[in-house]
């Protein structure tokens, strides 16, 4: 068995949770999602929502998208992996559920269930949280939660979407430059080009 932390040679297919409410958010998210390229292979990109601030409300509101894609990284390793993306990114420490320049969370590994310090999966918030249910559902309708085996479906019914707005497909929110380089297409710019 690999260490948990390092990479095996099994492919996982991973969601990542993105979130940005300081500075121009397009422009963090796109910035995000290139960076993650470097860490995994992107193949779907969900829409942006815009969503209200969760816990801390004395703030700008969050643009939200989910990133799916597939990794050789073990669950520690992916999660040390995207917290170094987010300090490259800009990201500075404030406090909890405060603003932030990137937020990357991840959602789901496979059907892992894990819960070791500093890391849970799927993420503790996952079935509580329409800002990742909506997007998340839109590109995996069929998503059910690893933990009670039920359809994520069920949570967003029950989450409600209050403060959810669905800004538009990830091919027409973020810059063009995002598009150019993954080669987005489709109906919700979901697919990538086959370049790592």
């Amino acid at each position: 068995m690999t260490p948990v932390g390092h990479a095996g040679t099994d492919l996982h297919t991973v969601w990542l949770g993105l979130g940005s409410n300081v500075g121009v958010r397009e422009d963090q998210l796109a910035a995000a999602v290139r960076a993650l390229r470097t860490v995994l292979h992107v193949d779907a990109l969900s829409p942006v929502y815009e969503t209200t601030p969760v816990g801390y409300a004395d703030q700008p509101d969050f643009l939200n998208m989910v990133v799916r894609g597939t990794s050789v990284l073990e669950p520690a390793g992916l999660l040390g992996a995207v917290k170094d993306l987010e300090r490259e990114l800009g990201r500075e420490a404030t406090f909890r559920m405060g603003p932030r320049t990137i937020d990357i969370d991840i959602l789901l590994y496979d059907d892992v269930v894990l819960d070791v310090p500093g890391l849970r999966v799927p993420h503790p918030g996952l079935t509580s949280r329409a800002f990742v249910l909506a997007p998340l559902l839109e590109l995996d309708p069929g998503l059910g939660d690893p933990v009670s085996g039920r359809p994520l479906a069920e949570f967003l019914q029950r989450t409600g979407t209050a403060g959810l707005i669905r800004v538009g497909d990830a091919g027409q929110v973020l810059p063009d430059s995002v598009n150019e380089r993954t080669g987005m297409d489709g109906p919700h710019s979901q697919r990538e080009g086959n370049s790592p």
